[in-house]
């Protein structure tokens, strides 16, 4: 047996910050989901940022949907656009690249022409910021 009941939180979320502090991107990633949840955008974000910066790509497509909640008080949509785009672009597996592809094309609605070249702008400095990231896997 593991060494967390089903109702041990406090033990399973001081296990992911063990592993968050160790760098292990699915735990840094899971405590920004965690976050969000709880209503706390604004420092989900930093998990998410340091996720993707260890390469795991929940954490790119997530920057993106966080910065695109309705009523978050960190929503910027040139910003989870420009995540999104990203996250497409780093995306391996056809069916979650569709669904990013249309999550952005739902954000690129909803910006005016010169909201959507500065999303597009902020894209690309962040490709290039992130191409030299390896993508994790969790074979390595």
């Amino acid at each position: 047996m593991g060494e967390c009941g089903a109702k041990d939180l406090e033990r399973a979320n001081s296990l992911f910050r063990q592993s968050a502090a160790q760098g292990f991107p699915p735990a840094v990633h899971v405590l920004g989901v965690i976050l969000r949840r709880d209503g706390k955008d604004g420092e989900a974000i930093k998990y998410f940022e340091q996720s993707a910066q260890l390469g795991y790509q929940a954490g790119f497509a997530d920057l993106g949907f966080t910065y695109g909640l309705r009523d978050s008080p960190v929503r910027d949509a040139v910003l989870s656009y420009a995540w999104l785009t990203v996250a497409i672009a780093r995306e391996a597996k056809a069916p979650l690249r569709e669904y990013l592809e249309s999550s952005r094309a739902k954000v690129a609605r909803a910006l005016s022409e010169s909201d959507l070249a500065k999303a597009q702008g902020v894209a690309e400095s962040l490709r290039q910021k992130f191409s030299s990231t390896p993508v994790w896997s969790d074979k390595q």
